[in-house]
């Protein structure tokens, strides 16, 4: 994984994903997409599962699956929409998926994300920890990022609480 973190920082659902990965992957350096499949998670991670689909020429990432939880945080679900066309995404989001595309491993970004909450009227900044693994369908090109999107308390407010 990237961005300064080792193995040892996942939490454990995040962990649960990147065992499933290893083990669809086998040898290889990914795995098909044919060869992951959302069933085969535990169901409490299905509403946190992202799956995006790759093209080139131009380069563009499409939103295939996004889970209820993912869009909820978000405010808006993003299932069936091209990364290019969101308004509402961070720029990180789109550097982390460049990053797993062009060194065809995992990644864990942690991320700050702030979004009007009409519930209580004011602007919420969330934390979340993104994890996205590649997937190939021919062995060398990446055509599929899947991963999930978890909430995060930020550390520094726990601390000085």
């Amino acid at each position: 994984m990237t961005n300064g973190y080792e193995l040892t920082d996942l939490g454990t659902d995040a962990a649960l994903l990147n065992g499933y990965w290893e083990a669809q992957r086998g040898d290889r350096a990914m795995p098909r997409r044919a060869d992951v499949d959302v069933l085969d998670l535990p169901a409490k991670l299905w509403p946190r599962f992202i799956l995006l689909g790759v093209s080139y020429e131009p380069l563009r990432l499409y939103y295939r699956v996004v889970g209820t939880a993912v869009a909820e945080m978000v405010g808006v679900d993003w299932t069936g929409r091209y990364l290019d066309e969101l308004t509402v995404a961070t720029p990180s989001v789109g550097v982390q998926n460049m990053e797993t595309i062009e060194q065809r491993k995992p990644t864990r970004h942690v991320f700050n994300f702030c979004r009007a909450d009409p519930e209580i009227d004011e602007i919420r900044e969330l934390r979340f920890e993104r994890v996205l693994f590649p997937l190939s369908d021919d062995g060398a090109r990446v055509t599929h990022l899947f991963g999930a999107v978890f909430p995060r308390i930020a550390m520094e407010r726990i601390e000085g609480s």
